[in-house]
């Protein structure tokens, strides 16, 4: 009977968790010190629309919006890289 030499396991370095633009408009909001539910019922959005918006990532219909009201850069709010 053969048996197979197992391989040796490789150990991949734990990866920071991914900013998603959810991420990125929840940091504004602690920055600028707005409570969500505030800034829900401003955006005329439900306080559960907006944690998912925290947890998914915003949808792509509101990025410009959010990103001018908060006068913030369009680009960073989506990818996180700085605008142009």
């Amino acid at each position: 009977m053969h048996t197979r030499k197992k391989s040796p396991r490789r150990h991949t370095p734990p990866q920071p968790p991914t900013l998603h633009s959810g991420h990125r408009l929840r940091l504004v909001l602690n920055t600028y010190g707005i409570p969500p539910t505030a800034f829900a019922e401003w955006m005329r959005v439900s306080p559960q629309c907006l944690n998912n918006w925290f947890s998914r990532g915003l949808p792509v219909d509101r990025v410009e919006k959010l990103a001018t009201t908060l006068s913030v850069s369009k680009v960073w709010l989506e990818t996180g890289e700085r605008g142009r």
